[in-house]
This record gives C-alpha cells, sequence and structure tokens, in this order.
C-alpha cells in the first residue's frame, strides 16, 4: 500500500510540475514519436528539481550506428535570479546515470556556455545564424535552448570550436 501511495505521489510530483508542463507547451510543434518522448521523461527529470524558472541549454544525442542506441545529453542550466550555472551530462554507456559538474571549462560544455553567454547578451539572431560546422548526422546535434522566463524554444545549429577557440564555420 506505502509503494501505491509513494508511486502516485511520484507521477503527481511529475505531472504537477509547471516547468515540465511549459515544456511540453514550447513542444507542441514537434512530432510526437519516441525520440520525443525519450527527451520528455529525460527532461521531466531534470526540471522536476528545479523550483524556479530556468533556462536549459542542452544537446541531444543518439549513436545511430546501434540499434536501439542509448539517448543521452550535454546540458546547462542557467538560474537568472542567482545566475548560478550547472553543467550535466548523461553518457551513452549510462544514459540514465546524470553527472553534475561545477566545471565549465570542461570540454563538453564549452558550446553550451558560448550559447548562453550569447543569449543573455540578447545576441537571438547571431545563434540563430551560425550554420552547421558538420555535415554528418551522426556528429551535427543540434543545441536547445528552453527558456521558461520568457516560455520560449530555440533551436541553434550545431558548431565546433577549432584548436584556437574560434567556431568552424
Amino acid at each position: 500500500m506505502k509503494k501505491c501511495i509513494y508511486l502516485l505521489s511520484l507521477i503527481l510530483c511529475f505531472s504537477c510540475n509547471p516547468f515540465c508542463k511549459e515544456y511540453q507547451k514550447i513542444n507542441k510543434e514537434s512530432l510526437k514519436n519516441n525520440l520525443y518522448d525519450e527527451q520528455l521523461r529525460a527532461t521531466k527529470a531534470i526540471l522536476s528539481k528545479e523550483k524556479n524558472p530556468i533556462i536549459l541549454i542542452i544537446s541531444w544525442k543518439k549513436n545511430i550506428l546501434v540499434k536501439d542506441g542509448a539517448l543521452y545529453y550535454s546540458a546547462l542550466i542557467y538560474n537568472p535570479l542567482n545566475k548560478a550555472k550547472r553543467a550535466i551530462m548523461t553518457t551513452e554507456k549510462k544514459p540514465k546515470q546524470i553527472i553534475t559538474s561545477d566545471d565549465l571549462s570542461n570540454v563538453n560544455f564549452r558550446e553550451l556556455n558560448y550559447i548562453l553567454d550569447n543569449y543573455l547578451q540578447g545576441k537571438e539572431d547571431y545563434l540563430l545564424s551560425l550554420e552547421d560546422s558538420f555535415s554528418g548526422a551522426e556528429s551535427s546535434y543540434p543545441y536547445y535552448i528552453y527558456d521558461f522566463v520568457k516560455n520560449k524554444k530555440l533551436k541553434i545549429k550545431s558548431f565546433a570550436f577549432d584548436v584556437k577557440g574560434n567556431i568552424i564555420q
């Protein structure tokens, strides 16, 4: 009986989180398929821990060469109230284990930091004008900005930095 009550309260917690509902509303135009369902589950796990509106920048990855390959991601969470940044990621081998990092200089988060800095400076048009740095589908993962303060979503094309720190365009 206690397990049923716990499970019910957990379900209610996920379904009542205003950011989860906003995520679904922002993505109302998205194609609803298995990939969307996987992204929704992972995003709910991230958003369920948030109490204030955040800006979430995320890049989803999936190895298309592996049948039933896991969906994993790198993400940056920014809290506009206290200006705190938190980096999180999962890996292909352990897609359900969320790794938190305070080291924002980590190579996995360089592009996410760059996007956040430009977004906070109001350079949305610049970010939207970036071209894919890669042509292969496996290496071309876009970035998504979910701004739960302004209730909007932006899709930024995939890009990378060269060894000198310049964007490859």
